[in-house]
């Protein structure tokens, strides 16, 4: 969940039952819900971050092909990509948005023997990726801030 500039609560969840990424604003008056994707198991693990126009961000595993996805805003519709596709990854997402409103992403890559820690941002062109820590088994949960230089801090 996150806050626009006006305060209201914008969310991204799960929805176990369809099994689809949804959306969710406060108009004021009521709840706008939407589906983001909805290709059967998409969704999971979703975090959201708001660019400088308000518009929603949101990283999310997409469990049908094992990869980390990447859904904004346009204005009009929503417009999805695939981040990392190298299987299987993008479990635990955390995005934020740099001072360009470009996405950086934390995120965990997988097996169930072995996991790493990595990173993904968005340079204008394409995404960039890192290692954090592949030195240990990475699980469950990761968290990505921006300093007031655009340097990310991740846990």
């Amino acid at each position: 969940m996150t806050l626009d500039s006006r305060g209201k609560p914008h969310i991204a969840y799960f929805d176990p039952v369809r099994l689809d990424l949804k959306y969710a604003q406060w108009t004021g008056m009521n709840w706008s819900i939407e589906r983001v994707a909805e290709a059967g198991s998409v969704g999971w693990w979703p975090s959201i971050a708001l660019d400088s126009s308000d518009k929603p961000h949101i990283s999310y595993h997409d469990d049908n092909v094992d990869v980390l996805m990447h859904s904004r805003w346009t204005g009009s519709n929503w417009s999805t990509e695939t981040v990392d596709s190298a299987r299987p990854t993008g479990a635990y997402s955390s995005i934020v948005l740099d001072s360009l409103d470009r996405p950086h992403i934390s995120y965990h890559n997988w097996s169930w023997d072995t996991g790493a820690l990595k990173y993904a941002r968005w340079t204008g062109a394409n995404w960039a990726f890192e290692t954090i820590d592949a030195s240990s088994y990475v699980i469950y949960g990761t968290e990505i801030v921006l300093d007031s230089f655009d340097r990310p801090h991740v846990v």
